[in-house]
């Protein structure tokens, strides 16, 4: 719901585009693209490997004879001549069906790559900020030394060092190496998810280096996660990508990536908590509503809620009204209620009982306050009225053109085909 109005300097831009919010959007954009690649690719496959299929078995209908069927068998006999055609029929509907079984295992490797890429990103700007904790077991003789150029090619070269031998372990201890590091604490924020973390990087090694097929490794470590396993799964088990299961893979790591990069980027950088706050609500947290994603944002916001040491109550109360935002938008009448219990709403600014009023669709008392917050807010601006989602049911209220254009001088454009044209995409022309 609340965006700062107020237009941010060149320097404060330049701030927030910090490595960690640039890596953390592109790996969302990343991981959102996956999930997109693994629905199409699932669909094609699916119907080409079907058609394939099917030609083949009407091809042994017609050219087949003395067929026999048995379970999932057939004999049959041809003639010379049609052999040929059959070798190719059949060579085609096993690529077809390799395909639909490699395909969604090859896009869950990336899954899990792209997660293992945020973590060296962050780990970089850890070591960079704090050479010390670069493990004091890399060493260089003089002579190896005097091969770098400076001090800083020789202190780039122990950052890679260490990266790559902490991403050479298992996944969790690359979530350790933080704790380690920085001395900050995980498990509160992620032990929902620990199990299900476990599961995912343990499947992709199966994929990785035993064909999907479970091995004592895997059930060894999935019990030492105290993770629920499929009743009767066991060695030499093949795993399987399904696309359900991809989906919760999806939503794991990226729960996961958003609360790691939360916990890491304020311990190193604690006088930025604004600033940090500021990107995850309007840039993770608001976006993921849009999307439609509210379990997610829920459990961002509540995390946001719970674990920032902003001294700011102004922020404290944007997450709770944005996390009861995501119950509402969900259907969780009961949990906006409970949510806005967690606070003294009585001396709260007029932009927050605006909320307050819009969360419990009380939209006469919304228009007056609107007229009330006016046109200079620095909480809510004329794009929030526009865009935000808490706005959506007032807009469709008969007199809030009327109380929009009172405010703002200028009509209510209510629909994108009344907008003006935009620049081209900022990645236009790229190969």
């Amino acid at each position: 719901m609340v965006k700062h109005k107020k237009t941010k300097s060149s320097k404060e831009k330049k701030d927030l585009s910090s490595t960690f919010s640039v890596t953390l959007e592109n790996f969302l954009i990343n991981l959102d693209g996956l999930k997109k690649a693994i629905f199409f690719s699932m669909g094609f496959t699916g119907v080409i490997h079907k058609q394939e299929e099917e030609v083949l078995s009407k091809f042994i209908k017609e050219k087949g004879k003395n067929l026999k069927i048995k379970g999932d068998l057939k004999t049959f006999k041809l003639e010379i001549k049609d052999q040929s055609k059959y070798e190719k029929l059949s060579s085609e509907a096993r690529l077809s069906r390799a395909a639909e079984r490699l395909i969604p295992r090859s896009i869950f490797i990336s899954l899990v790559s792209e997660f293992d890429l945020l973590v060296s990103g962050m780990m970089k700007e850890v070591l960079t900020k704090y050479p010390d904790a670069i493990g004091k077991d890399k060493t260089l003789t003089f002579g190896e030394l005097s091969k770098f150029n400076s001090i800083k090619d020789a202190e780039n070269y122990f950052i890679e060092a260490e990266i790559d031998d902490t991403l050479r372990g298992d996944h969790p201890g690359h979530i350790e190496w933080f704790e380690r590091k920085l001395g900050i604490k995980t498990a509160p924020a992620l032990n929902n998810l620990w199990g299900s973390f476990i599961e995912l990087t343990e499947r992709r090694n199966l994929f990785v280096h035993n064909d999907g097929i479970v091995n004592n490794q895997y059930l060894r470590n999935c019990k030492k996660g105290k993770v629920d396993l499929s009743d009767g799964l066991k060695n030499g088990d093949r795993l399987s990508v399904p696309k359900s299961y991809f989906i919760s893979a999806h939503k794991c790591l990226y729960e996961i990536s958003i609360k790691l990069t939360w916990l890491v980027w304020n311990k190193i950088h604690p006088n930025d908590i604004g600033k940090i706050d500021g990107f995850f609500n309007d840039q993770i947290g608001m976006k993921l509503i849009k999307k439609e994603e509210y379990e997610l944002a829920e459990r961002l916001f509540f995390f946001l809620f719970e674990n920032s040491n902003s001294s700011k109550d102004l922020r404290k109360s944007m997450f709770l009204i944005n996390l009861a935002l995501s119950k509402k938008l969900k259907g969780d009448t009961v949990g906006v209620v409970e949510t806005l219990s967690k606070r003294d709403w009585s001396a709260c600014s007029v932009e927050f009982q605006l909320a307050l009023a819009l969360l419990k669709n009380d939209f006469d008392k919304a228009l007056v306050l609107m007229e009330r917050v006016g046109a200079k807010s620095e909480i809510i601006g004329k794009e929030s009225y526009e865009t935000d989602p808490i706005f959506d049911e007032l807009r469709g209220v008969k007199r809030f053109k009327k109380v929009f254009k009172k405010i703002y001088g200028e009509d209510y454009v209510s629909n994108e085909e009344d907008l003006p044209p935009t620049s081209a995409d900022s990645n236009a022309g790229e190969v």
